[in-house]
């Protein structure tokens, strides 16, 4: 999150946890 927006933050965070649950593989 470069810009430091909250929306940016989550958003970080949703896709580093997802990275926990699927393979690094399967990104879309």
């Amino acid at each position: 999150a470069i810009l430091g927006g909250s929306e940016e933050i989550m958003a970080d965070l949703g896709v580093r946890q997802a990275m926990k649950y699927f393979p690094t593989g399967a990104r879309l």
